[in-house]
């Protein structure tokens, strides 16, 4: 593992990471062991998230798609909901399966050819 958390350490020191409207997200943080284990974390300035990343160096970092008022509050319904992205997630491994099992599917023959 000293090897992996080079290269994030690395990472982190050269990239100035952005997150749009951060100071109304909600952030969660994992380590090797398990991908999510301190949540409800908020971060007021670009600064201060790159501060904790180049700081913790954690190998897992996430935001909250919602926009909150309070995102750090540990109590939902304290955090008060301002508003949420739309996001679309395509998983390729359910696209290769509806491949095999449907050959003509319009992503399938663009994808072979």
């Amino acid at each position: 593992m000293e090897k992996e958390e080079r290269y994030f350490r690395e990472y982190y020191q050269k990239t100035f990471v952005e997150v749009p409207e951060i100071s109304m997200r909600e952030f969660g943080v994992g380590d090797w062991d398990k991908k999510i284990v301190r949540r409800h974390m908020a971060f007021k300035t670009h600064g201060e998230l790159n501060t904790y990343l180049r700081t913790r160096v954690p190998p897992y970092i996430s935001y909250s798609v919602a926009l909150y008022r309070y995102p750090g509050s540990r109590n939902m319904e304290n955090k008060i909901l301002l508003g949420a992205d739309l996001i679309f997630e395509f998983d390729l491994d359910e696209m290769i399966q509806e491949c095999m099992v449907n050959p003509d599917h319009p992503f399938c023959r663009e994808a072979s050819d």
